[in-house]
């Protein structure tokens, strides 16, 4: 397999395989923000096979990066590729917060070339392109009958359709493991025997494949809130239930201890379960967004509510560096005590506002990843009645159960499906960072891809969140002491934030 990868990037790319690890292909130049320039970011593009099982069809795309140079070229160290997750996020706009201090970078990784590669089909790398009316018009995740479900599925192939008309062949092809080996291409460009990695979130998921495919191309890999992508559709819609139900009972029980907590003093479960049940008998209304202009959709449903409730339960305090206005658990406090005395504001859902809207990145990837077998209403209310069960409050309605049914009936084939990471040979030694209670990647995900990436560690967080460099804590410490030093912890230590 890395032979023929190897050839496929020498024909496909133009590229010839440098004999200096130090020498690179890529022609970097001028960063097209203003806000790249100021930070001191270059970028650069690489053309790789549009589709890595057939590379040599002539077919090609083009991937963007930007570049943050290690600060002294004399302790370089190589070449740091990031992720920060999604799917759907765009690593150009991440290393730009690295590099002006908005967003936490610890002074000892800047022995790294940190490189922000945009995924295919994300951000500057031929973003893909749907119809935002078929998107706006989706309906919701729940269904109660066949005529329902029917309908769902009629707009889940619609969707897609339009994002193969307006795209093209690329919407095919932008599962895991094609991003996997564009991150190869990128480490031949570089000149780089060994690369390194750090993953949050979904990619983590990336940094697994790439240890599946390249175990002997990465000298280090740190996965940040981790994602077991062996899990089939009901084991994965059930670990993430109890995870984010896990943490919302921590959010109320940290309500009714902080004296600023917007909710202090109230039964939160019960106002909560209260505005779901509403939510369930017919959507909720928002004036302020009947304005077509308003950039909001006026009627909210009880997914629009618990997705809301589980992005914002990722930072229990605003992280190192972060700006103060982002969404926190006092935010959501606020919001809620909003939404029980009947504004629902908070929660009503953006709407997509051109045919490059970022709103369905995730959907998109995830329906090439991820198994999506419903073929009844019964198997949709199946999943209900586990996610119910598992998650009281909160119903188990997340990310996971969102690919379930928004992916159903997609009409692409899934080049990507669950399965364990096989590593084989002597592989580098991969850094899990994991909170126990995490809303997003539930703790026992990061123990499963443990078991999965042989001699790896993981490090465990006390607090609440998701993921945990961010914090700056002491997990973020032990993190830059493997990437720098290759120094490992104990294959389990807990740590407080």
């Amino acid at each position: 397999m890395n032979l023929l990868f190897t050839l496929s990037i020498t024909a496909s790319i133009a590229l010839s395989l440098p004999t200096n690890k130090t020498s690179s292909n890529l022609k970097w130049h001028t960063c097209p923000t203003h806000a790249e320039q100021k930070a001191g970011l270059d970028c650069a593009e690489l053309n790789v096979p549009l589709d890595w099982s057939n590379p040599n069809n002539g077919k090609t795309m083009t991937l963007s990066m930007n570049r943050w140079p290690a600060k002294d070229p004399k302790t370089r160290i190589g070449a740091l590729i990031h992720n920060p997750g999604g799917p759907g996020l765009a690593a150009t706009d991440m290393v730009l917060d690295f590099a002006r201090g908005s967003t936490y970078w610890g002074e000892d990784l800047r022995r790294f070339d940190l490189i922000g590669l945009d995924p295919r089909g994300v951000g500057r790398s031929s973003p893909i392109k749907c119809s935002p009316d078929l998107w706006n018009a989706r309906p919701s995740q729940l269904v109660h009958s066949e005529e329902e479900f029917d309908k769902l599925i009629e707009h889940n192939r619609n969707f897609a359709l339009s994002c193969l008309n307006r795209t093209g062949e690329l919407v095919k092809h932008i599962d895991t493991l094609s991003v996997a080996r564009d991150m190869d291409a990128l480490r031949i460009a570089l000149g780089e025997e060994k690369i390194n990695f750090y993953g949050q979130s979904y990619g983590t998921q990336i940094g697994g494949a790439y240890a599946e495919l390249f175990p002997q191309k990465y000298r280090a890999m740190a996965l940040d809130g981790n994602v077991d992508h062996s899990l089939t559709e009901v084991p994965t819609v059930v670990s993430e239930a109890y995870g984010y139900e896990a943490v919302w009972n921590h959010f109320v029980t940290w309500c009714n201890e902080t004296e600023d907590c917007a909710l202090r003093g109230q039964d939160i479960n019960a106002e909560f379960d209260k505005l779901l049940d509403e939510a369930f008998k017919s959507p909720l209304h928002v004036p302020e967004c009947e304005d077509p202009d308003s950039g909001c959709r006026p009627s909210v449903r009880p997914e629009d509510i618990t997705g809301s409730v589980q992005s914002t339960l990722d930072s229990k305090f605003v992280p190192k560096g972060y700006d103060q206005d982002i969404p926190t658990w006092r935010s959501l406090a606020k919001d809620l005590a909003k939404a029980f005395k009947g504004d629902y504001t908070p929660f009503a859902p953006g709407v997509a506002q051109d045919e490059t809207s970022d709103l369905w990145s995730q959907q998109l990837v995830n329906c090439l990843d991820w198994e999506h077998n419903a073929s009844s209403a019964a198997d949709l209310i199946h999943q209900t009645q586990f996610m119910f069960h598992a998650a009281p409050h909160t119903r188990g309605l997340a990310q996971a159960y969102g690919v379930n049914s928004m992916c159903a009936g997609w009409p692409f084939p899934v080049p990507d499906p669950p399965h364990v990471d096989i590593v084989k040979g002597d592989a580098a030694p991969v850094f899990l960072l994991n909170s126990f209670f995490d809303p997003e990647t539930p703790f026992d995900q990061a123990v499963s891809l443990q078991r999965q990436l042989k001699g790896s560690v993981l490090v465990a967080n006390r607090e609440d969140g998701h993921t945990t460099y961010q914090y700056a804590g002491e997990g973020a410490r032990l993190m830059e002491a493997y990437l720098v030093n290759l120094t490992l912890p104990a294959a389990v230590t807990v740590v407080d934030s």
